[in-house]
Order: structure tokens, then C-alpha cells, then sequence
């Protein structure tokens, strides 16, 4: 950018255009969520200016979870509809932060609406569930512990991935051959709604939704 030569304007105005964007502010407010720190979130997102649609959908939805779902208070009326209309946006237009207000509102976070562009062919085998597994979270609620049961033994190594209400990965944890049940030390985590996934082999198993409340 500075070798003294006549592109270099190019260069330090592209610099200076990406240092007034947006880009990784908001992977920086769920870092800050990720590691329970909301006050730091909360502080990113005041300042947060949002640039288009898109961003400002992520904002609206970020100071939702931060103000009412963390805390477990109840949100207006009025921002409970907001909430919803998002949630039934298609993301095509409404970005990422549709499928985070599917989460808030508790709808299916998969989109079934018609899509605008067809998908990459993958050259990975499609992954079914195995209709004859089932696990249960028993207490469910939980407060500081919980139990994930199966009605069999697990044939392989298995990889339990738990979600947050936001889609955010928080922990992956893999669980040994031939166990019938698993003990989930939830008094780390925030209270809310989360997925417990249990995936063996790239099959995947069996999805709970687990309610923490401390």
C-alpha cells in the first residue's frame, strides 16, 4: 500500500473502505455471547452502525436475545411480531438473521421455502437418520446437570454437538462406543433453549432440545 507508486491510492482507499465496514463485527458480538460475556456483546452492539438490511435484521435480532431471552424476560407483543414476521422472511433476502429469529421463536430453523438458487451437488453421501435410535434428556428442564439416555447401546465413537437458540456451536463433545447414557454438566451454560445433536459415522442419530434454567 505505501511503495511510494501511483496505485497505491487504490490500495489505501480499499484499506480504509474495509476498515469503515461492518466486516466481523458481528462474529465478534457472538464470540462475546459464545464466552457468556453479554455486557461486552451488549457495549459491540450499541456501537454497531448497520449498513443495509441485512445488518440491521442482525442487530434487531442480536438486541432481542441479549435484552429479553438471556435474561428470560418476556418481550412486547410488538417485538414478538417483529420477531415472527423475520422468521417467516425467506433468507434469501432477510440474510442469516432469519434463521436466528426461527430460533427465538421457537419454529423449525430449516427453511422449507422455495429456494432461488439450486444448491452445489455435494459428493458426500446424504446423511439419514437412523429411524430405530432414539435419546432422551432426562430432567429436561435441567438446571446444573442432565442425562442423555438411548434405547441402545451406540455402535461406534459419537460426536454430540449442543446448539444455542442462535444456531451457535458451544460445545462438541464425542462419547464412547457401546454407551447407553451421557452426563451434560449444563451449569456452565447460560439458561435457554439448546439442541443436543448426535451424529456416528456421518449418520446422523438423533436431535433434543434441551431447556436450561438455573
Amino acid at each position: 500500500m505505501n511503495l511510494g507508486v501511483a496505485s497505491d491510492i487504490i490500495y489505501q482507499n480499499a484499506y480504509t473502505e474495509i476498515q469503515q465496514s461492518n466486516i466481523g463485527k458481528i462474529d465478534k458480538i457472538n464470540e462475546d455471547l459464545v464466552n457468556d460475556n453479554r455486557t461486552g456483546a451488549m457495549q459491540k452492539l450499541n456501537l454497531f452502525q448497520d449498513q443495509n438490511p441485512i445488518e440491521s435484521n442482525k442487530k434487531f435480532v442480536l438486541d432481542n436475545y441479549i435484552s429479553n431471552y438471556i435474561p428470560g424476560t418476556t418481550p412486547e407483543n410488538n417485538l414478538v411480531e417483529q420477531l415472527t414476521a423475520l422468521a417467516n422472511s425467506h433468507s434469501f433476502y432477510g440474510g442469516e438473521a432469519v434463521f436466528w429469529a426461527r430460533g427465538l421463536v421457537r419454529q423449525d430453523v430449516e427453511d422449507h421455502l422455495p429456494q432461488f438458487r439450486k444448491p452445489k451437488p455435494s459428493p458426500n453421501k446424504t446423511i439419514v437418520p437412523d429411524v430405530t435410535f432414539q435419546g432422551i434428556l432426562q430432567p429436561n428442564p435441567a438446571n446444573n446437570r442432565v442425562e442423555l439416555k438411548f434405547n441402545k447401546a451406540l455402535e461406534n465413537t459419537s460426536l454430540l454437538r449442543i446448539y444455542n437458540n442462535m444456531g451457535i456451536l458451544m460445545e462438541e463433545i464425542a462419547i464412547d462406543k457401546n454407551s447407553i447414557s451421557y452426563s451434560i454438566h449444563t451449569e456452565r451454560y447460560m439458561p435457554g433453549i439448546y439442541s443436543c445433536s448426535l451424529f456416528s459415522n456421518n449418520k446422523f442419530l438423533s436431535m433434543e432440545r434441551l431447556v436450561i434454567t438455573h
